[in-house]
């Protein structure tokens, strides 16, 4: 039995907790959870801070616990390097992320060993050990958050490619997307924009007319209900269902230009809603073929 202490980094929240790995291959269980605001908007070197000092915190709570962590592992956004501990490429969604030296941050505090890889990276090799991917020979990775953030697990280790960012499924072209600025910079027409959580506000905005909605949680709830409350109807705001189809359509159309699905293969979601799911299914079921 191994204790780990593990922090997920996404552009929306800062989580972490002690995950136990016991022998055999029983899934882990995590231990004393926590959780807090990325504040992104404060830049790359206040949520560098923050993290490190949530660190601290649960190592403290950790000894309290009795609990011996046998390292750090670290989920981030961003594409970060392995190797060094850098960031070295990210979006606005956490300006200032780039360039972050990660692993000499926490080696102010701790003597643990530490090692980073992308937060969707990290979401795919659960999935590919103990999840929905297991026992595939590869597995399609899809995060859908603030951002949209992808990865592709072979034989159960991350193929990462030549510059880190194999299967980031974010920035590949949509239709749908044209014109919207995309966290990359980009107006040439990316599904994140208009696929993401973030994207689904704003897909609702150009979609469904009428006053406009703070963010995609409040489409999400129940398909409009809660759209419905803040502008005091009691009926279903116009828009919202035909807004979570084209949502969920955007997200499995453009995946099939990355990854041809075979019978060994999986694909996992994380982080969306359930109404997207039926659409995004239908749209990767039409467009992929059988490698």
């Amino acid at each position: 039995m191994s204790d780990f202490l593990a922090f997920d980094i996404g552009g929306t929240k800062i989580a972490s907790g002690f995950v136990r790995l016991s022998d055999g291959d029983a899934a882990p269980t995590v231990l004393l959870r926590d959780e807090e605001p990325t504040h992104a908007s404060q830049g790359g070197d206040a949520v560098r801070e923050r993290i490190v000092a949530s660190a601290r915190r649960q190592l403290d709570r950790a000894r309290a616990q009795g609990i011996e962590p046998c390292g750090i592992g670290i989920a981030a956004a961003g594409v970060p390097d392995g190797e060094t501990g850098e960031i070295i490429a990210a979006t606005d969604l956490l300006p200032g992320w780039k360039g972050q030296r990660i692993y000499d941050a926490f080696g102010a505090i701790t003597d643990l060993p530490v090692h980073m890889v992308g937060d969707v990276v990290a979401h795919g090799l659960g999935e590919a050990h103990y999840g929905a991917g297991r026992g595939a020979r590869v597995l399609l990775s899809v995060g859908v958050g603030t951002g949209i953030g992808g990865a592709i697990i072979v034989g159960g280790v991350p193929f990462l490619g030549a510059h880190g960012m194999a299967g980031h499924a974010g920035h590949v072209v949509s239709a749908l997307g044209a014109g919207v600025p995309c966290s990359c910079g980009s107006v040439e027409g990316h599904v994140e924009p208009v696929a993401s959580g973030t994207g689904l506000a704003t897909l609702y905005n150009m979609r469904a007319g009428g006053e406009p909605v703070r963010n995609g949680g409040d489409v999400a709830r129940c398909g409009g209900w809660r759209c419905a409350c803040l502008i005091g109807h009691r009926r279903q705001r116009p828009g919202a269902r035909r807004v979570h189809r084209r949502h969920g359509e955007s997200g499995g159309s453009r995946r099939h230009r990355r990854l041809r699905v075979g019978r060994e293969c999986g694909a996992g979601v994380v982080g969306c809603v359930a109404r997207w799911v039926r659409p995004f299914r239908i749209a990767v079921a039409a467009r992929c073929a059988d490698a």
